[in-house]
């Protein structure tokens, strides 16, 4: 009967195993007879994959950046052994360009099945991707560590009512947009080559994934990410202060940045212009490629920081995430508000539409308009919010228990909300809403919700 039971596996010794006199005579026999030797190792083999779950943290190592910007040359032929790890790790590289299927997806039955593994995604990570990369961590216990480019600056694009900032400079888009091209034709596994059409306005689509986050703002969103670790930067630039755009360059990255804002916000379609866009840009990218050239270090200066750095890294991991460490706690387990958030561009597209329609609404807006570069976050300043919200409830207000019982099953879920005004004083400005009736959520805790 036992022989029907399921079991994992199943191993048949030799008789004479059982006819063994004592415990140090069965030993020697295990050890020496062939069919018994064989059949420990096939046991061995088995237990490897049936050994307790790694209680360490795992580290996921992630690109919050461009196309062109260098991160698959970074992984290029790198090992377990080159970053030190050996067998101490189960270690993962997976390119977003060769995983076929949802890359998050893959990513996640890869490192559930490696705990406490060294996972490199080599793929552009934009932050609608940030939500990935906290729950791949948070799931998997694992530290985040993303990857940023020494250099990177507060660049506003635009001007007046129509100006946003970016946390990466023309110059860092610039150099990307050129290593695009310079790929040869038919050539990327992701198809994203000198062949592509229109391949540098989806350079310049990523950028604008980007807009409205100042570096400091960036930075801090990515130490909210997963278990909270630190930002590696890898030199990219050769000078601290880099020369001046050519003016044809800079008009025709602006110009493309610009159509790429309109369509995104739904102010003014792309459409044919883009072959014209597109054109302008390959023509002064190529005329002005000694510039760009000259602005970079090399690959081997790069990819020699990027090893050095995620070596040291991966050797000061710790042995154990403390729950209640400050240090190693996610962001995201201690809540301060829940809120319903609203995507940026449609919130100021309906503002833009209002100010055409109403002077006052122009009036206040242009006199506030200096204060569009700000960071949402640096209270000395006027703040500008591109993290537009409608709070649901806030922890001087609920208990933590409550607010994870009340709304973390709603995570991701879809709100319909009714603009009812638009108010303003000398010190802030505000858009009252009228959440459309659903039975599955609960109302604002605020007796005015607004944006």
């Amino acid at each position: 009967g036992w022989r029907n039971m399921k079991c994992n596996m199943l191993l048949d010794l030799p008789k004479d195993a059982a006819n063994q006199k004592d415990m140090d005579t069965a030993l020697e026999y295990l050890r020496t007879n062939d069919t018994a030797k064989a059949i420990l190792a096939k046991l061995e083999a088995s237990s490897e994959n049936n050994r307790p779950n790694d209680e360490r943290p795992g580290l996921i190592v992630y690109f919050p950046s461009l196309p062109g910007s260098g991160k698959s040359s970074l992984c290029q032929n790198i090992t377990a052994n080159s970053l030190g790890i050996g067998d101490k790790r189960k270690f993962v590289l997976m390119g977003g360009d060769q995983t076929k299927g949802k890359f998050f997806t893959a990513v996640q039955k890869e490192i559930l099945a490696k705990p406490a593994s060294v996972a490199i995604l080599d793929k552009n990570v934009p932050p609608s991707s940030f939500a990935s990369v906290h729950a791949l961590c948070i799931e998997s216990k694992s530290i985040a560590l993303p990857i940023l480019p020494l250099g990177m600056k507060d660049t506003l694009v635009g001007d007046g009512a129509s100006s946003h900032i970016y946390p990466f400079s023309l110059q860092y888009l610039a150099t990307c947009i050129s290593r695009v091209l310079r790929r040869r034709p038919n050539t990327h596994q992701g198809k994203l080559d000198s062949a592509t059409e229109n391949a540098c306005m989806i350079v310049v689509k990523f950028y604008c994934f980007y807009r409205n986050r100042s570096v400091s703002a960036l930075k801090e969103k990515l130490q909210s990410i997963g278990y909270r670790g630190e930002n590696v930067i890898v030199p990219f630039f050769r000078e601290k202060t880099l020369p001046d755009l050519p003016a044809d360059l800079k008009t025709a990255l602006e110009d493309a940045i610009t159509a790429q804002t309109h369509e995104d916000m739904n102010i003014i379609k792309i459409g044919e212009s883009v072959v014209d866009l597109e054109e302008k840009l390959r023509s002064s990218i190529h005329f002005n490629q000694t510039y760009i050239d000259n602005l970079t270090v090399s690959l081997e200066e790069s990819k020699s920081v990027f090893l050095r750095e995620l070596s040291r890294v991966i050797s000061s991991l710790p042995e154990k995430l403390e729950s209640n460490s400050l240090e190693m706690e996610p962001k995201a387990g201690s809540i301060k508000i829940a809120s319903l958030d609203l995507n940026y561009e449609e919130v100021h597209s309906e503002i833009e539409k209002l100010r055409k329609s109403s002077p006052e609404v122009e009036e206040y807006f242009a006199n506030r308009e200096h204060d569009k570069g700000n960071d949402e976050n640096d209270k000395s300043k006027n703040r500008f919010v591109s993290s537009v919200h409608c709070t649901f409830a806030h922890a001087s207000q609920a208990t933590q228990a409550n607010m994870i019982s009340t709304f973390q099953h709603l995570l991701g879920t879809s709100v319909k909300a009714k603009v009812i005004s638009i108010l303003f004083s000398d010190d802030i400005a505000a858009i009252e809403l009228e959440m459309l009736n659903s039975p599955s959520i609960p109302r604002p805790e605020n007796v005015f919700p607004h944006v």
